[in-house]
């Protein structure tokens, strides 16, 4: 058998496999225990009126698109499950990624190992069942490294757009994507070898530059608030 034939058979059968495990470990008893402190804010939070929300979300030093998106989740249904399966649906979706980013960069085999390791990893488990923004950072940070990746490859407008609207999620749903920012002009340095390539990239610098000052100003405005309303609605 060839290896071209072999990849594909370990794509085919071993990637589902290590995908549903990664779901069924996540979802299992995923409503216990009870929500803890921060997983409270979470769904205080989303619960508030959008304009209030973007007024409070930022006294937690975090930046509004994760509150956002539970916003609308918990306008659905609620309960401890339902707004912690937003985090597992994340985490599901990171060993997917990690598996895309592996096998463009590496080879089918890599990509198996990245995901098997992302599906059992104990740290990412325990952030996959947390109804924080914690699992969700990892999963748009992965989407945005796999389409800079699929972009340096193939390139097309389509791509160079995608990863813009991805990182710029991963921007404003928390402060420390930044260092996701860094990382991978870091690594364009490293990897890119034509120039065809450098115009599009510098389009998205700029965006994401601009993007940033606005979240400069968001966590200055608010530095000095503090979690009062939030206590106010959790203490008897």
């Amino acid at each position: 058998m060839s290896k071209t034939k072999r990849d594909d058979s370990l794509s085919r059968y071993l990637l589902p496999i290590i995908i549903s495990a990664a779901a069924v470990i996540r979802l299992f008893n995923i409503g216990s225990p009870s929500l803890w402190y921060d997983e409270l804010y979470t769904v205080w939070a989303s619960r508030l009126p959008v304009a209030t929300l973007l007024q409070e979300v930022p006294a937690s030093r975090h930046p509004p698109v994760y509150y956002l998106v539970a916003h609308v989740w918990l306008g659905l249904v609620s309960g401890d499950a339902w707004v912690r399966l937003i985090s597992c649906m994340a985490g599901v979706i990171a060993v997917g990624l990690v598996y895309l980013i592996g096998k463009d960069l590496f080879s089918v085999r890599a990509g198996i190992w990245g995901a098997a390791l992302t599906a059992f990893s104990p740290f990412l488990i325990w952030y996959s069942r947390d109804a924080t923004d914690y699992s969700w950072l990892i999963a748009v940070s992965l989407g945005s490294f796999y389409l800079l990746v699929r972009s340096l490859k193939k390139g097309g407008s389509l791509n160079w757009a995608l990863y813009c609207i991805v990182t710029f999620v991963a921007l404003f749903s928390h402060y420390y994507a930044v260092f996701l920012f860094i990382a991978e002009i870091a690594f364009f340095i490293i990897i890119s070898k034509h120039r065809k390539q450098i115009r599009p990239w510098l389009i998205c610098q700029e965006i994401f530059l601009l993007a940033l000052f606005p979240l400069v100003l968001l966590l200055r405005r608010f530095q000095s608030s503090s979690y009062e309303q939030y206590l106010n609605y959790t203490t008897p």
